[in-house]
């Protein structure tokens, strides 16, 4: 319910932001600053990595009962992801301003604030490295109160930080500095809590090259996962920016804003669910483990679903009220990017089952690499004169393979059955999804584009999903235990 509430705020907070932005950077230096410092965007999701690293083998010794060994692996931890920010610093400093200077379209009166901003992101993303690892400790001890907390800190520092840089003269430049300070000093604080709260945070020296390789290659395999999504990113926003410009990318900005807003809800929803399912497989408990995993996937994917189908019905009302300038291209790229969302979404709880399992080289070396498919594809369509939404429809195809590599790895891991799966998952959430489609679409072509048609299309398709996810989506025992869930919680709210 923590993480829940956060989602909610967030998503407002961070959708408003993005109008505020907009408007006080324009089109041009928003698409700059998406396509320079665009990776700042893909931060969430890289430090996700590395947080489920270190949380996979605090939760793996929690769940063995050696207290000993969780305060080792935060040690080790700490240390290896001290030495990855250092290379990260080094590697961006360098290549990352050569290719800004010669390879990106960036106008010439812009270019310094761009490499100013690059340098900037950097070393943002450097530090977020060594805070990863007290980040690992609060989700291992499934302290979601404060996580809740601290993203909401986050969403507020970045509206803050959209009003503050219209008194600046140098907006893009100021924007940049203000996004390091939201995302580094909430870090900070969860470094200091952690110093008091919970003894294994605290860094001592320690040494065990079989631990240390055995975590390093484990981190290691998750940070080339993230490497090879932050490449596939951004390589589709350089793609973008040198075949159709700077506005193209502003567009893909708006879209990813959209898109990270719902899928923070998600996350939310998988961190909570996380620990449970990796120290369920250090117990050895693999019946019960599958069953977490066939839960999850099929609540997030309708969690997600329930989020984004009032807005593929309705994008262009809602950009034409969220955005006082639409970019081109942008109700069509959030359509896209959401329907790569809900295909990305059945693949996170697999994904948990393989970092559980330990077992990280061939799901990530074949399952993530297929990411970049897009790439040399959609380099070859814009070539032969392909429109920019190309590249998401290559995007969502590389999902699906990577769904398949990382499911048939994880079956190996705790013995799945594809029947059973695809009955638990698949049919179920077809039975759930299929009907909410054709009636929210028949009743969202029967009401005209106003804001009170609007209102009556969300509140309604809202509905719609709701009931077909609770009659048709979940099991009767599951029906049961909501019903029951909510019975107690209204009980509360009334005393």
């Amino acid at each position: 319910m923590f993480l829940y509430t956060r989602m909610l705020f967030s998503m407002g907070v961070s959708l408003y932001t993005s109008r505020v932005l907009l408007q006080a950077l324009g089109v041009e230096d928003f698409g700059i600053y998406n396509v320079v410092a665009g990776v700042s965007l893909s931060i969430t999701f890289f430090t996700l990595s590395l947080t489920q690293a270190t949380q996979r083998f605090l939760n793996f010794e929690m769940g063995r009962g050696n207290d000993e060994n969780v305060s080792r692996v935060f040690s080790l931890s700490l240390i290896a992801f001290a030495v990855l920010g250092l290379i990260v610093l080094i590697i961006g400093w360098t290549i990352g301003e050569w290719f800004v200077v010669n390879k990106l379209v960036i106008p010439p009166q812009k270019l310094s604030a761009a490499i100013t901003v690059l340098h900037v992101t950097i070393v943002s993303f450097a530090l977020t490295f060594v805070f990863t690892v007290f980040e690992s400790v609060v989700i291992a001890r499934e302290n979601m109160k404060l996580f809740a907390y601290l993203g909401i800190v986050d969403a507020v520092g970045k509206l803050l930080v959209a009003f503050l840089i219209q008194l600046s003269d140098e907006r893009l430049v100021f924007y940049a500095l203000g996004l390091m300070a939201v995302q580094v000093i909430p870090r900070l604080v969860t470094a200091l809590y952690c110093l008091r709260k919970y003894p294994e945070s605290r860094p001592r020296f320690f040494w065990d090259f079989k631990m240390f390789k055995e975590i390093f290659t484990f981190a290691g395999w998750n940070v080339y996962s993230g490497a090879v999504w932050i490449i596939a990113e951004q390589g589709a926003n350089f793609l973008l920016n040198i075949f159709f410009g700077p506005a193209v990318n502003a567009a893909r900005g708006i879209a990813n804003q959209v898109f990270l807003a719902i899928n923070n809800f998600i996350n939310n929803f998988l961190t909570a669910i996380r620990p449970q399912m990796i120290k369920r497989y250090a117990s050895g408990d693999f019946d019960s483990m599958k069953e977490l995993l066939y839960n999850s996937t099929r609540f997030a994917f309708l969690m997600f679903f329930i989020l984004t189908l009032p807005i593929e019905l309705r994008v262009s009302y809602i950009l034409s009220i969220w955005l006082d300038i639409v970019p081109e291209f942008a109700s069509i790229f959030i359509n896209l990017l959401l329907i790569q969302g809900l295909v990305a979404t059945l693949n996170y709880p697999i994904i948990i089952v393989n970092n559980a399992s330990g077992r990280l080289k061939n799901p990530v070396l074949y399952g993530s690499s297929l990411q970049m498919l897009q790439l040399p594809l959609g380099y070859i369509a814009f070539k032969f004169n392909a429109p920019p939404m190309m590249i998401y429809i290559f995007a969502i195809l590389s999902n699906m393979l990577y769904n398949a590599v990382n499911y048939y790895f994880a079956s190996r891991a705790i013995n799945l059955s594809l029947k059973e799966y695809s009955v638990k998952v698949f049919y179920s959430l077809s039975c759930a999804v299929i009907p909410a489609v054709i009636l929210s679409v028949f009743v969202n072509a029967l009401i005209p584009e106003t804001f009170i048609g609007f209102v009556l299309v969300v509140i309604i398709s809202v509905l719609i999903t709701i009931a077909s996810a609770f009659f048709l989506g979940i099991t009767r025992s599951e029906r049961i235990v909501v019903v029951a869930k909510a019975k107690e919680i209204m009980a509360k709210m009334r005393r």
